[in-house]
């Protein structure tokens, strides 16, 4: 880690991981543009990416995880 490429590392990842959770937004967005039958079968699936992402983001990292909730 002394060569920084720990830190480069956790840099990536923090920023691949805020990537997802904008994307997870927009796609909340769209689904509340949906009727309600797409909701109903999509809501549970967006439900889990998110808790996976909270789970993935828990370790500290602060990429906005708490301020995007299903």
């Amino acid at each position: 880690m002394a060569d920084g490429t720990g830190q480069e590392q956790h840099d990536r990842q923090d920023s691949v991981l805020a990537d997802a959770l904008q994307v997870l937004a927009a796609a909340k967005g769209h689904l509340h543009e949906q009727g309600p039958d797409s909701g109903a079968a999509l809501g549970s699936l967006i439900a889990d990416c998110h808790a996976l992402l909270d789970d993935l983001t828990s370790d500290g990292g602060d990429t906005g995880a708490s301020e995007q909730h299903v």
